[in-house]
C-alpha cells in the first residue's frame, strides 16, 4: 500500500546537463520494523496479528495511516511504499524566439517498509513459516505498488522525450508541471484503487473462513446433540 508521494521537480534552464541527453536512474531500497514473535503462536493468523501489533507505520507515515484508515475503518498500515521522484531538465530559447528542451533527468527514488523478526534463534520453524508466508504477501503487494510508480516515471520519460518545443522557456516549464501534477493525480487514484481491491479481497476471506468456521461448529453440535438423542435411556 503506497502511503507517500512527493513529488521534486527541478528546474534548470540556460544550462547543460553533463551527460547523456536523457537518463533515467532507479534507485529502491528496502527498510524493515521489528516484529516480536515469542515463538508460542498456534495460528498464522496469530503472526498476523503480531506484525500488526508492532507496526510503527501509522507513526512514522500520518499520511498513509489518514489514507488507510478512512478505507479500511481503523486497519493499521504494516507495508509501505515511500516514493520521492525527482525529474530536471534543460531548456534554452532558439533564435526563432522558442524555447527547446534539450536534456532532462529522471530519478526513481523509493523506499519500501516491511516487517522484519527480532532476533529470537528459538522460534519454531512452523511460527518462522507462517511469518514469511505474510512477509513475502506484503512484499508482493507493496511491489506492485512500486510497478505503478515506475510506469509514473515511464510515461513522463516518454512524455519529455517526444516533447518538441512551447513559445518561451516560462511556457515549456509550466506544461511540463501541469502534465507531471495530472499524471501524479492518476497514479494516486491508481494506488487507491487497487489498495480497495486488496482490501475488499481480504475482507471478503475473512468473511469467508469466518462463515466456514461456523458453518463447521454448527454441524458437529448438531451432531453431537443427535448422538446425545440417540442415546438409550439409563
Amino acid at each position: 500500500m503506497i502511503k507517500k508521494i512527493r513529488f521534486l521537480i527541478l528546474v534548470c534552464c540556460g544550462c547543460f546537463i553533463h551527460g547523456a541527453l536523457a537518463k533515467v536512474e532507479e534507485q529502491l531500497v528496502f527498510k524493515t520494523y521489528p516484529v516480536h514473535l515469542t515463538g508460542q503462536e498456534t495460528s498464522s493468523r496469530e503472526v498476523q496479528r503480531a506484525i500488526y501489533q508492532y507496526s510503527p507505520l501509522s507513526q512514522w507515515f500520518p499520511e498513509a495511516a489518514r489514507h488507510y484508515d478512512y478505507k479500511s475503518k481503523g486497519a493499521k498500515v504494516i507495508g509501505v511504499t515511500h516514493f520521492v521522484p525527482k525529474v530536471s531538465w534543460v531548456s534554452r530559447p532558439r533564435k526563432d524566439g522558442l524555447c527547446q528542451l534539450e536534456s532532462y533527468i529522471v530519478v526513481h527514488a523509493a523506499a519500501i517498509y516491511l516487517p522484519t523478526v527480532t532476533d529470537n534463534p528459538s522460534l519454531p520453524s512452523t511460527v518462522k513459516a507462517w511469518f514469511m508466508q505474510e512477509y513475502e504477501r506484503i512484499k508482493a503487494h507493496e511491489l506492485i505498488h512500486h510497478a505503478y510508480n515506475q510506469e509514473y516515471l515511464n510515461r513522463l520519460e516518454r512524455y519529455l522525450s517526444e516533447m518538441p518545443y512551447e513559445d518561451s522557456c516560462d511556457a515549456l516549464t509550466q506544461t511540463i508541471k501541469d502534465y507531471s501534477k495530472k499524471l501524479g493525480e492518476y497514479t494516486k487514484e491508481q494506488h487507491n484503487q487497487f489498495d480497495d481491491r486488496e482490501y475488499n479481497q481480504h475482507v471478503a476471506m475473512r468473511t469467508y473462513e469466518a462463515r466456514l468456521a461456523f458453518e463447521s461448529e454448527k454441524a458437529h453440535l448438531i451432531n453431537e446433540a443427535a448422538q446425545e438423542l440417540n442415546q438409550p435411556t439409563q
